[in-house]
């Protein structure tokens, strides 16, 4: 029972990733499929706007991986791990 219980959960977390994994609800993707930009985000997570933008040859992917880094993602992938040996995907693999 505990297996098909975890195993729900982990396709939970695959299913709505966007909803419910920080990880993946500040991805480029989830934020430009509702019409909003990476300082949309920034500010969503409290920074001011232009927060992450740096000067170089860096594009907007380095902003989101800055931004993904003041957050959590899935606290309970260890569990997925020692019980399912999965884990959920990561936008940054």
């Amino acid at each position: 029972m505990l297996m098909v219980l975890l195993t729900i959960v982990f396709d939970c977390y695959e299913d709505f990733r966007f909803k419910i994994n920080a990880q993946w609800y500040f991805t480029e993707e989830n934020f430009s499929s509702r019409g909003l930009t990476v300082e949309d985000a920034e500010e969503e997570l409290g920074f001011p706007r232009g927060w992450t933008k740096v000067n170089g040859p860096f594009d907007d992917s380095h902003r989101w991986k800055a931004l993904r880094s003041t957050t959590n993602g899935c606290g309970i992938a260890h569990i997925f791990s020692r019980w399912l040996e999965r884990i959920p995907a990561h936008p940054d693999e």
